[in-house]
C-alpha cells in the first residue's frame, strides 16, 4: 500500500507561550496516521513535553536541540476521524511555539518509525544525507529558525 496525504498541512504559531492549540481534520481511510512537528524557541526549557490530538497522546519520534531552538516530530497511528484539536505543550513559557500537522494514509500501525536521524546546525548550510531502510518510505522533517523566514 502506498502512503498518501490526507489533505493539507495545518499549522499555528504564538509568542510567548507554553502551549499552542490548533484544529486538524482527519478523514476515514486505511492505515491512517497523524504527524505533528513542533518548534519551541528562545527559552532554556525548550524541549516539547507532549503533543495530543483529541486528547490522545502522540509518540515522540525525534527531538533535536539547537542553540535556542528545539524541533521535534511526533506520530499517532489510527487517529480519531473528524475535526479535533492538536495541542503542543512545552515545560515552560518560551519566546515562541509553533507546530504543524499532516494526516496520512497507508502507514504502519505497529511500528512508529523505521529509523530516525537528527542533526543540529549552527550555520546557514543546513543539509544532511538520509537513507531509508525500506521501500516506499516517506521522510518527515522539521526545521526551525527563530531569526529567519523559512
Amino acid at each position: 500500500m502506498a502512503i498518501t496525504l490526507d489533505g493539507t498541512n495545518t499549522e499555528a504559531e504564538t509568542e510567548p507561550a507554553s502551549s499552542i492549540t490548533f484544529a486538524r481534520t482527519t478523514a476515514t481511510g486505511a492505515n491512517t496516521g497523524i504527524v505533528v512537528t513542533a518548534l519551541c524557541y528562545g527559552a532554556s526549557n525548550r524541549a516539547t513535553s507532549g503533543v495530543t490530538f483529541n486528547s490522545d497522546a502522540l509518540t515522540l519520534l525525534k527531538q533535536g536541540d539547537g542553540n535556542n531552538n528545539n524541533a521535534s516530530i511526533w506520530f499517532l497511528p489510527t487517529p480519531d476521524v473528524g475535526a479535533f484539536n492538536v495541542v503542543v505543550t512545552q515545560p515552560g513559557s518560551a519566546s515562541g511555539v509553533s507546530g504543524g500537522a499532516i494526516a496520512v494514509f497507508g502507514v504502519q500501525q505497529t511500528t512508529t518509525a523505521d529509523s530516525t536521524f537528527g542533526a543540529s546546525f549552527s550555520s546557514d548550510d543546513r543539509s544532511s544525507s538520509i537513507t531509508t531502510v525500506a521501500d516506499q518510505c516517506w521522510i518527515f522533517d522539521s526545521i526551525g529558525d527563530q531569526s529567519a523566514a523559512m
